[in-house]
């Protein structure tokens, strides 16, 4: 049984236009402070981020570390963390890892930080 249908987004375009579109139920979206491997800048990314959440779509954070673009820069691995932890518009996160070091760094990091409601 199918209980939700969802989208990868690789584009602001298609952000946009998940936001009205009714059978889209999830989004996997990349986003960052920094706005490094996303879909364009975090200040123009967030805004239709916050838009999908307003409009009841589960969302779900990727490249939330840049596709490790700062994964060796705690203070970035740490605000990046936190933006999305406590931005109160993402419902999960998705990270990769390429050692069971990186697990446990991001583990200890994310606990740290008080999540933002997101309802």
């Amino acid at each position: 049984m199918i209980r939700a249908h969802g989208i990868s987004c690789h584009s602001l375009e298609s952000l946009e236009t998940a936001v009205t579109e009714p059978w889209v139920d999830t989004v996997h979206a990349r986003i960052n402070p920094f706005g490094a491997k996303m879909d364009g800048p975090t200040e123009k990314v967030e805004p239709v981020l916050r838009k999908l959440h307003e409009a009841g779509k589960g969302l779900i954070a990727m490249k939330v570390i840049g596709e490790g673009t700062f994964g060796n820069d705690g203070e970035k691995k740490d605000q990046s963390i936190k933006y999305v932890l406590q931005g109160g518009f993402i419902d999960a996160i998705t990270i990769g890892f390429e050692k069971v070091e990186h697990i446990d760094d991001f583990t200890s990091r994310a606990r740290k930080v008080p999540v933002a409601a997101t309802a």
